[in-house]
Order: C-alpha cells, then sequence, then structure tokens
C-alpha cells in the first residue's frame, strides 16, 4: 500500500522552495508544471519506488540510507517537451523553479533495485544528478517519456 504521506511531504517541501507554480497530481502522484502525460507510469513509478525504499528500512530509494530523515520520500515529475537531456540539470532545476539548489550539481549512481531499474528503462537518455541546498540533497532521474520529459526526484537530510 503506498503511503502518500511521504510523497505528499516531498511535493509540499519542494513546492515552497519553488520559484514557480507547481502542482501535485494526487492521482498520478506527480509534480508538475502542466498536466502529466503517461498517468498510469508516474503511479506505478512511484509505487515501485517507494516498496523499493521501504525493502531497504529507508523513506527514498534515491537518497539511500544515508537519509537522516523519514519525512520525505521519492516524488515523480513531468518537465513537459523540452531539453532536458543529459548535461541539462540545471534547466530540469529551473523548470521545477529550484534555481537555488543549482550550485552544488554533481552526477549520481542511485542504488536500484532489478523492478524499479526495469521500470526507468522505459524512459529514453536516462540521467542522474545530485544537488544539495544546506543539508537537504535532492537525488534525480531524468528521461524522455513518449513526447516529453520526466522522472523521479528523492529528498532528504545528509549532514
Amino acid at each position: 500500500m503506498l503511503d502518500t504521506n511521504l510523497i505528499a511531504a516531498t511535493a509540499n517541501r519542494l513546492t515552497e522552495e519553488s520559484s514557480k507554480a507547481l502542482s501535485f497530481d494526487e492521482n498520478a502522484y506527480t509534480l508538475s508544471t502542466e498536466p502529466p502525460q503517461e498517468q498510469t507510469f508516474f503511479t506505478q513509478l512511484a509505487e515501485t519506488a517507494q516498496n523499493a525504499a521501504f525493502a531497504q528500512s529507508c523513506s527514498s530509494i534515491l537518497v539511500g540510507a544515508g537519509n537522516e530523515s523519514d519525512e520525505t520520500g521519492d516524488l515523480p515529475f513531468w518537465l513537459g517537451s523540452g531539453n532536458y537531456g543529459p548535461g541539462n540539470s540545471k534547466t530540469v532545476l529551473s523548470v521545477l523553479g529550484l534555481e537555488q539548489w543549482a550550485e552544488n550539481i554533481t552526477a549520481a549512481e542511485p542504488q536500484l533495485t532489478p523492478e524499479l531499474n526495469e521500470l526507468l528503462h522505459k524512459m529514453e537518455y536516462r540521467y542522474s544528478f545530485r544537488t544539495t541546498s544546506g543539508s537537504s540533497v535532492a537525488v534525480f532521474v531524468v528521461g524522455k517519456l513518449g513526447d516529453g520529459w520526466g522522472g523521479l526526484v528523492g529528498l532528504g537530510v545528509w549532514t
């Protein structure tokens, strides 16, 4: 059973920090600037990520066991069409209104379960990055799905 409180807490936190009007689709569990395509995919992504995290006794599979908070988890997001491929991490953050997170971007290799990895392989041109803001860390997996871009973001705390 999906714990929607973790997903909603992540959406609330990112929405509060965003300089843009983001919406949270409670049916697809997706944060976006426009209605997401592929709602079924994003619902599966939220469920699979959360099951993987809980199996490893953490709240975010992307942030991992080093996360010092269990208040936020992994949240699907939809960017729509645009130039969001590899090398465009700052553009992804800008579209989400998270420009203040763009100072400390590094490559990331989150430890994914086979089930989550299989689901994410439906996205083309997939890449991952990590960024920090204070003691908060966000890990993104971004890819092209159909006519647009989206992915999964995990939010946590590292000190």
